[in-house]
């Protein structure tokens, strides 16, 4: 785990619940669609609670309900929440060069761009073609079958009823293998949703 990075323990963890509802609220009372990801996803689905050991938040979007989640992600600039974009570097399989790659939504400080250890909430955009819904975690590109993106299920978090893929048993059966056995050292490039 990189030094920048510090697990969501203590007063990280109640900020990472606060921001990963506020945020779903934000798109759900826009009407756009999210799933839980990654890290989020699983430690919600197999423990009722976001992992103690994960760095950040995780959750996603599809490319075509990027603007207007960036329109309706402004109200975050008002308190003190960061949100910038980050874009593909290269043509992909269903996106260009320039295409939004992830939002991250990082803690504003009046004079420091960003602090080490800072919370960080992630939406991937993904992007679909007829067969397969495709995405890129760091270098990688990921994919899985479109079907999971077409719809929603959802697991309760804190009273609330979060979205996730649709059958997410089986997502993320494919992502971890094994996932109801915790691995503290688990790392996502180890992920089998990795095509490259």
């Amino acid at each position: 785990m990189p030094s920048s990075h510090t697990p969501l323990k203590g007063k990280k963890r109640q900020q990472a619940t606060e921001l990963l509802l506020t945020v779903t609220d934000i798109l759900d009372s826009n009407n756009i669609p999210y799933h839980l990801e990654g890290g989020t996803l699983l430690g919600l689905a197999r423990d009722g609670q976001l992992i103690p050991w994960d760095t950040d938040i995780d959750i996603s979007i599809c490319s075509d309900r990027f603007p207007a989640a960036i329109s309706a992600l402004k109200q975050l600039k008002k308190s003190r929440w960061r949100v910038k974009t980050r874009a593909m570097k290269e043509n992909g399989i269903c996106w260009n060069a320039d295409s939004p790659r992830i939002i991250k939504i990082k803690n504003r400080h009046p004079y420091l761009p960003v602090l080490p250890g800072d919370l960080c909430l992630d939406i991937f955009i993904k992007y679909s073609d007829k067969q397969y819904t495709y995405w890129k975690a760091g270098e990688h590109i990921m994919r899985v079958k479109r079907a999971f993106y077409q719809g929603f299920d959802t697991v309760t978090f804190m009273n609330r009823e979060l979205k996730t893929p649709c059958h997410y048993q089986q997502y993320l059966s494919l992502k971890y293998g094994n996932w109801k056995t915790p691995q503290q050292n688990w790392h996502f490039s180890n992920e089998g949703t990795i095509i490259k």
